[in-house]
């Protein structure tokens, strides 16, 4: 069996041929895209979002008592959900290899981690594990055997608990029982029509409880024309409970999300929620050639939602425009994964205005580490009066102390570089707190440096906000480091804040030596500024992941798009995390925890 080294020096020299090709850089479409009534507000910084109002959503109600499966036609296979990048799949799988010798990445000096735990001992084992959604082909419908990868979405209260993957939801009791019935596939769920093959492609789930109105909520995409041959549609759908209870009825909107043009679609979605609106988005992408659209955000009435009632045309915002940088010389580049924040304030504690945050790879032509090219922007984005005919929107953009770049896939036994890290994109969730007048929590993967060789690694951080006249007046990072250990991959961060300053951090962590699975980190409002506890080990990884369906050393292994957290409320301040691991049939598991 090669090492570590000795695989990667191969991959290198095989893919060279591959990186040193040119890169295309994909087209975008015209500004005002396919949307109507399109126009411009401008920032003080010189980037720009367009606002336009889209499409009326439709609504059903679902009454889960009365649930029928969708049928599917033709036959089984097994199948992996594409991640999608502004570069081929042979330009980013060269690109990723590369990152294995990317001196481009934050340097470390120690062997463990730039953090220094607060503490000899991890925090706590969690209250409570629960195993989730498990990998097969009622899970995971569409492609008739199962699918990879799970995705990730969880939403908690004290008594309820709700996850999605791909694709699939499952409603819990406050012992982990999985309500009777459950899970329904996202066709039936969501109401989703037949596609012209038979049950629709569907996927990316995120998910949320909003403590104040005592709600769950879960959101996905259904796009025709990109996993099939059907004419090309987007559609967002987002998903209410009626009560708190989610165990009984949901009220179901759909959107049409193809904001870009005709045959554009959203892709890995974005949902957050303030007091008044929930918030849904996608990154948009041509199904039919080329191009990048942008990132959109579509800005729905909560409450409206919440009474099933109908909704007149939503508010839209986007694309997002970088300012000008390093990364984005001269400004203008299309940002993507502009994420809404989940939040934790109570209604006497609001922001005047959202937050939505993504990290600034926006560069059109190489990924954060290539061609010159350094990143360590953060874009943080505020929208005030959601729901009025032209909300307020404003932007900061804040340095991070360290670069981030393209990480390197990352090793399981027997499969070296094989599992999928993603990008430089903020991929868990926000959340806003008002701990210490507004702050908001953030974790992305990078490579980080240990000599000769990168390995995958995430950078956290806390960003301090202040507001005035509806605007965000000023965004600064109060604290963050990065979590990185040689010979390791710790991959997928998601962070939780609670109301009083604490943060709750999940991630995946495996190894040449470690199956996949996940740990969390704790950080106390008190703590000396720029650290993290020690890691707990939640769900130790029991195999090899998917090791028959892949080429060894080929970073083919989807292993998904992102991990997940959930605020269970004010009464109880309790937080769980949810995330994957290898499971003992080389596919995945998924399982969550209450930490707190």
């Amino acid at each position: 069996m090669y090492s570590r080294v000795r695989w990667r020096a191969l991959l290198l020299a095989a893919l060279v041929t591959a990186f040193m090709a040119p890169v295309a850089i994909l087209a975008a479409p015209t500004p005002h895209g396919a949307v109507s009534g399109f126009h411009y507000v401008k920032l003080a910084n010189g980037a720009s979002v367009g606002l336009s109002k889209g499409q009326r959503p439709s609504m059903h109600m679902l009454d889960v008592s009365r649930l029928s499966r969708h049928a599917m036609t033709g036959g089984a296979r097994f199948g992996s959900v594409p991640f999608r990048t502004r570069f081929t799949a042979a330009q980013f799988a060269a690109m990723k290899a590369a990152a294995v010798h990317n001196l481009s990445a934050p340097r470390l000096l120690n062997s463990i981690s730039s953090v220094q735990p607060l503490w000899s001992t991890a925090p706590p084992a969690p209250e409570q594990l629960v195993t989730g959604l498990t990998d097969n082909f009622i899970v995971c419908a569409f492609f008739g055997t199962g699918c990879e990868p799970p995705d990730m979405a969880i939403a908690a209260s004290p008594d309820w608990s709700v996850q999605a993957t791909n694709t699939s939801v499952a409603v819990f009791d406050k012992h982990g029982v999985m309500v009777l019935g459950y899970p329904v596939d996202f066709p039936t769920f969501f109401g989703v029509p037949a596609s012209c093959h038979g049950i629709p492609f569907t996927t990316d789930p995120r998910a949320f409880y909003d403590p104040n109105d005592q709600r769950f909520f879960v959101a996905m995409q259904a796009p025709n024309g990109v996993a099939d041959t059907c004419t090309p549609s987007s559609t967002s759908y987002i998903a209410v409970s009626q009560t708190s209870n989610p165990s009984f009825g949901w009220n179901v909107y759909a959107i049409n999300s193809a904001i870009a043009g005709p045959t554009y679609f959203a892709d890995y979605t974005q949902l957050g929620f303030d007091s008044q609106a929930v918030y849904i988005g996608g990154n948009q992408f041509n199904c039919c050639g080329p191009g990048y659209g942008g990132a959109f955000t579509i800005i729905l009435d909560k409450h409206a939602m919440e009474a099933g009632a109908a909704i007149s045309s939503p508010n839209v915002i986007g694309p997002y425009l970088a300012a000008s940088s390093p990364t984005c010389p001269g400004g203008g580049c299309l940002l993507d994964t502009v994420n809404p924040t989940t939040s934790v304030a109570n209604l006497s504690q609001q922001p005047q205005a959202t937050i939505l945050v993504d990290a600034d790879q926006s560069n059109p032509t190489f990924p954060c580490g290539f061609g010159g090219i350094t990143c360590n922007n953060i874009d943080v984005w505020g929208i005030a009066k959601p729901l009025a005919a032209s909300p307020i929107v404003s932007e900061q953009t804040i340095a991070l102390l360290n670069n981030f770049v393209l990480p390197p896939p990352g090793d399981e036994p027997g499969c070296p570089l094989c599992i999928e890290t993603i990008d430089n994109r903020v991929s868990g969730t926000p959340t806003f707190s008002p701990w210490d007048g507004g702050t908001v929590s953030f974790g992305l993967e990078t490579a980080v440096n240990f000599g000769l060789i990168t390995y995958p690694g995430y950078q956290w951080g806390q960003i301090a906000i202040k507001e005035a006249g509806n605007k965000l007046t000023s965004a600064t990072l109060a604290q963050g480091g990065i979590v990185a250990a040689s010979n390791s991959t710790h991959s997928f961060p998601a962070t939780q804040l609670l109301p009083n300053g604490d943060m709750y951090l999940v991630s995946d962590i495996m190894s040449a030596a470690e199956y996949p699975g996940w740990e969390y980190r704790v950080r106390h409002a008190g703590d000396a500024a720029n650290t993290l506890s020690a890691p707990r080990l939640v769900q130790r990884g029991l195999d090899t992941y998917l090791l028959p369906f892949g080429v060894p050393g080929t970073g083919n292994l989807r292993w998904g798009d992102f991990e997940a957290t959930s605020y269970a409320g004010f009464a109880t301040n309790g937080v769980w995390l949810a995330s994957q691991y290898g499971n003992t049939d080389y596919d995945w598991g998924t399982s969550f925890a209450k930490v707190h």
